[in-house]
């Protein structure tokens, strides 16, 4: 396997190429992450605070990594009024749960949980595997997902409504990018990148795609699948409201929000999760570990790749941790085996499962 001479990424990643140098064009023309000004986040803060309400921002707290982080900033270092909301999709890990009830006990956060999607979504997620199981195709694996993504953006709209609130904060990075899964389609999001404007065609394309292989697999075919599908794609361009990402406007350093997160806190990751990004959901898990056996890169490699191109990482450093990943990964054939068990899954499917990976 031949792989980049400066990020992780091999020539298994779609539609990628490599210069006479041997490195990627994705770190020939990286993206520039322009941190805005701190100044206009400032700004936009005292906007947030001027908001004379009980809550002047909702924020999502999963339990995980960087919302655990989110909900601290924004009463330690902000001092906003956040309105916090848990969706329980149905995969989350106990400690997960833990973590979300702690977390806003110890910030005084008030919470609501969101749990009426919890046995709908457990059984799409059993219905998909299956499906899956029996025509595997890489870029299905994000169909898993089904009814989670929907039911977060559902959800949204009506309590801004109900509580009157006009913001949203947002913990995504700068170097969360796991476009890859439309190369998986066939669709190179590279070259739709280069143009302005074509959000919506491109994601039109993709649900294309998916259709199609969905009418191609006779076992996905099931009333629940293709509405929830249909739903969160429509849900899925989010709910007009402004969107604040507090997290465009400093670079992102892992270490140190786990540091303050767990000092702070008190939070913990599940053991069995192989790092503590996207720890708060079961079917992540699942998904990396398909991604990494299968096609033998996950959403690891991309996270890393995009943090040694905006140098918050060395590659040997950023090397040595996706190894310790990937060991991890491996190890937790087990754990997952556990998982699927807890889904009613079958001995013979689970075995069925696993023989598909090399």
């Amino acid at each position: 396997m031949n792989y980049c001479r400066t990020c992780l990424l091999s020539n298994a990643h779609p539609f990628i190429t490599f210069d006479s140098d041997n490195v990627c064009q994705y770190c020939r023309k990286p993206p520039t992450y322009l941190y805005k000004e701190n100044e206009e986040f400032v700004d936009i803060l005292t906007k947030i605070k001027s908001e004379k309400k009980d809550f002047n921002c909702l924020i999502g707290l999963s339990g995980g990594r960087d919302s655990s982080y989110l909900a601290l900033r924004a009463i330690r270092d902000w001092g906003l009024r956040p309105l916090a909301y848990c969706y329980d999709n149905g995969h989350m890990p106990e400690k997960t749960k833990e973590n979300v009830k702690k977390i806003s006990e110890e910030l005084g956060i008030k919470l609501i949980v969101i749990d009426n999607d919890v046995g709908r979504n457990r059984s799409l997620f059993k219905r998909i595997l299956l499906a899956w199981i029996k025509k595997p195709n890489p870029g299905m694996i994000q169909t898993l997902c089904i009814g989670c993504r929907g039911g977060v953006s559902g959800w949204i709209p009506k309590l801004l409504k109900k509580y009157n609130i006009k913001y949203i904060l947002d913990g995504t990075n700068n170097y969360e990018n796991t476009s890859y899964k439309l190369g998986l389609f066939g669709i190179n999001e590279y070259t739709f990148n280069a143009f302005k404007g074509r959000y919506k065609p491109l994601h039109l394309k993709l649900a294309f795609a998916i259709s199609k292989e969905i009418f191609k697999n006779p076992y996905y075919i099931n009333p629940s699948v293709l509405f929830y599908g249909a739903s969160d794609f429509i849900k899925g361009f989010g709910a007009n409201v402004e969107r604040i990402h507090p997290f465009f406007y400093e670079k992102y350093n892992a270490s140190e929000i786990v540091n303050a997160i767990t000092s702070e806190l008190d939070w913990q990751k599940p053991d069995y999760f192989p790092d503590s990004w996207r720890s708060d959901c079961n079917i992540a898990l699942i998904k990396n570990f398909i991604s990494y056996r299968l096609l033998g890169f996950s959403d690891y490699d991309l996270f890393f790749s995009n943090m040694i191109r905006d140098k918050a990482i060395d590659r040997p450093t950023a090397e040595e941790r996706l190894r310790q990943i990937n060991h991890n990964l491996d190890k937790s054939i087990p754990q997952i085996s556990q998982i699927l068990r807890s889904y009613g899954i079958d001995s013979g499917s689970i075995q069925s499962f696993f023989s598909l990976m090399p």
